[in-house]
């Protein structure tokens, strides 16, 4: 008898660890210095937006398990080297190989002491922080830990962002960490809209102090995300809006585009990779649409079941003479300055964003 449970656990145990496996995919691969062909440790490798990522060894190698499916940008980082992004599609049980060579950038990195004292750079900064974090109450609880490492230039009332190295920082309103490499950005000195920056982010999630802690976070990333300007999008390109606690003023002001119209302006302006194309959804914007949220979030904690009320109110509008905004499937746009947002939406940034992967309750 002894021995039938025995071996009845260890069947279950299989099958617990089969079903695990099932339906994941394999990305793995080495990272090499460019120069000498020695392998790189210590470089961060992730699927950006999300919270999945790893470290190359010693050797150089990593490798990611991963049960998401679609289009991702894989990117590879490390402090003193540049950046790389590869654009990949995940399908069920896919397996890839991806090695990398990554070529060593050489700074003279400014005093921390000399940044501090500077005047100029400090108020650059604080702009800086208030258009790229955001304007939100949760803005309030975000740290930029190696903010010495921004190089600003500002020229004709634009002010312009660099970064010598990925960006650390802390999201203590949400509870996450943040690995920001900054590709780009570019802001009007005059304005609260009608700038742009891109940057690729690995989310990782902090440990809570405390059982309230955590609840705490947890309905925060709710609150955030739940009728969100990337909610909102989301919902649009997966054609729920009908269905949703979204409520949208004259609807017929947005309209999609066709399969060959979307390609065509993907292939005009140059956007997106071959592996992401696929999936992109275009729309064309007539005039402001208004936008309201009525939902509710609802998610259990220490077997019990919270609720929690949500109403935003926001708009959008046509920001470039096209009027045509592209999105992906988690609600991104491709060119940020296609549309303006207001209302609710106009002053939530980076501090208010959750990762790709998210789903209420996290």
């Amino acid at each position: 008898m002894r021995y039938l449970q025995s071996l009845l656990s260890f069947v279950l145990l299989l099958l617990l660890l089969s079903s695990m496996a099932f339906g994941q995919s394999i990305i793995k691969g080495t990272v090499t210095e460019a120069e000498t062909g020695n392998p790189l440790p210590g470089v961060n490798v992730y699927l950006s937006g999300t919270t999945l990522g790893a470290s190359t060894d010693e050797n150089g190698f990593y490798k990611l398990r991963t049960s998401e499916r679609g289009s991702y940008n894989l990117v590879f980082s490390s402090v003193g080297y540049g950046q790389k992004a590869k654009s990949l599609k995940l399908k069920n049980e896919s397996s890839k190989t991806i090695n990398i060579s990554l070529k060593e950038n050489i700074y003279q990195l400014s005093e921390v002491e000399v940044k501090a004292s500077n005047k100029k750079w400090k108020n650059q900064y604080e702009y800086f922080f208030k258009q790229f974090v955001g304007r939100t109450e949760r803005a309030e609880g975000v740290t930029i830990e190696n903010s010495w490492a921004l190089e600003f230039e500002e020229n004709d009332n634009l002010l312009k962002a660099t970064a010598q190295q990925p960006l650390k920082i802390v999201n203590r309103s949400l509870g996450y960490k943040m690995h920001v490499d900054l590709i780009d950005f570019r802001w009007p000195t005059y304005s609260n809209r009608g700038g742009s920056y891109r940057f690729f982010v690995r989310y990782k999630l902090i440990s809570p102090e405390s059982a309230q802690q955590e609840l705490e976070w947890k309905k925060n990333r709710a609150q955030s995300y739940l009728g969100s300007f990337n909610h909102f999008l989301k919902t649009l390109y997966h054609e729920r809006i009908n269905e949703s606690d979204f409520s949208v003023s004259s609807p017929n002001n947005i309209s999609g585009l066709s399969k060959g119209e979307t390609r065509y302006e993907l292939l005009d302006r140059g956007q997106a990779s071959r592996a992401h194309r696929a999936a992109i959804k275009g729309y064309k914007i007539t005039r402001k649409v208004d936008i309201e949220y009525h939902g509710q979030a609802e998610f259990e904690f220490n077997s019990k079941t919270f609720s929690l009320p949500i109403y935003k109110e926001g708009a959008i509008n046509a920001n470039i003479e096209s009027r045509i905004f592209l999105v992906d499937k988690y609600g991104n746009l491709l060119n940020p300055i296609s549309l303006i947002s207001y209302g609710d939406w106009a002053d939530a940034r980076l501090a208010n964003s959750v990762p790709t992967n998210y789903e209420v309750g996290d």
